[in-house]
């Protein structure tokens, strides 16, 4: 399931193509900053689309592509049914199999923990916006607690749906309090970018409890403004509330599975781990002939560089070498590169000598 970010971007890049027909594979790779920053430079030349990094850019861009509100409903059940669990939920099913997680808050729309739980011997018990009832029922032995909360980010603008829908998000909001009263709670795979939500993380650890926050990121210096309000307002609080630093969602359950599972249930975590392990891609060295003369370049993974308009050149002591017949092939190669095509170059993800 791509990430609240890349759906936005996708959402971008549709905009920006239905209105620049012929450019699909110019901006078909949103990973590179050029093609979001094309992008997003010829959204602000409109003047009607948010800035980027608002608020307010999901719901904008998922409805400006998709008005019709069958049209977005099936925009996500055709993400959701090409999605599948990963290792990460596999283990995670196994944390809850040893009483060590009790109950998973989710804002995703994929319902991969429930799928995950019904491979495992972990009974799923689902709660959602339309049977918020089912949160007041207590747990019994074998269950996990899975619930979604959508905030700002269901499938149409909070301020847009019945009063009736919004009220049973404020049930599920309510519980969620409840549960992190004294209950730690860890956040995974979550930018805080969903005001609601953030909103509900800030009133439970207001609230009198002994429930510490650790909040996973891959990149502290990409933390929001109201993550860092979040944590302290929690230390204020006197909760414990840390940045933990991860490599991912199913980096942190392997690591967790690891320290935490012991006997027949640790054993199934390393057979989950060994399995995706086998299945990753085994990536392989490469030489390129020297003899080879180069004709063209196709795409790849490519940075432009820019050398220095200066140079300084050095002569190791004992060995004494100009730049005539004594010269060698590598150096006279790197001389008429520079000649040829002046100081830009392009660096082909191999070591240049």
């Amino acid at each position: 399931m791509p990430s609240a970010e890349m759906a936005i971007w996708e959402r971008k890049r549709d905009i920006f193509l239905t209105n620049n027909v012929g450019l699909e594979n110019q901006f078909s790779e949103l990973s590179l900053r050029s093609v979001r920053y094309g992008i997003q430079r010829w959204l602000d030349k409109q003047g009607i689309y948010p800035a980027e990094g608002a608020p307010e850019e999901y719901a904008t861009y998922i409805e400006a592509c998709y008005p019709v509100t069958e049209s977005r409903r099936l925009y996500f059940q055709q993400k959701v049914r090409d999605a599948h669990p990963h290792v990460g939920y596999e283990l995670l099913c196994l944390l809850a199999e040893a009483n060590l997680i009790r109950s998973v808050w989710t804002t995703n729309f994929d319902a991969l923990v429930a799928r995950a739980a019904a491979g495992s011997r972990v009974i799923p018990l689902e709660v959602g916006i339309d049977c918020s009832q089912r949160l007041v029922r207590p747990l019994r032995t074998g269950e996990l607690l899975i619930v979604s909360l959508h905030g700002d980010y269901r499938y149409d603008r909070i301020k847009n749906t019945p009063d009736e829908l919004r009220c049973q998000e404020q049930v599920l909001q309510g519980g969620f309090v409840r549960e992190c009263q004294d209950a730690p709670m860890v956040v995974c795979g979550y930018s805080g970018r969903d005001s609601s939500i953030m909103q509900t993380l800030l009133s439970a650890v207001r609230k009198q409890g002994t429930g510490g926050l650790y909040w996973c990121v891959q990149n502290e210096a990409i933390l929001r403004p109201n993550v860092e309000e979040l944590i302290l307002t929690a230390r204020e609080h006197g909760r414990e509330a840390y940045i933990v630093h991860t490599q991912g969602f199913d980096d942190l359950l392997v690591r967790l599975a690891s320290h935490c599972l012991e006997g027949e249930v640790r054993q199934k975590a390393t057979k989950i781990t060994t399995r995706a392990a086998s299945k990753e891609q085994v990536r392989e060295t490469f030489d390129v002939d020297k003899d080879l003369i180069a004709v063209g370049m196709i795409k790849g993974n490519l940075f432009e560089l820019d050398c220095p308009s200066e140079t300084l050149s050095c002569e190791p002591s004992g060995h004494r070498r100009n730049f005539g017949h004594g010269c060698d092939r590598r150096l006279k190669e790197r001389i008429l590169l520079r000649y040829r095509f002046g100081t830009r170059f392009m660096l082909l993800g191999m070591q240049m000598t």
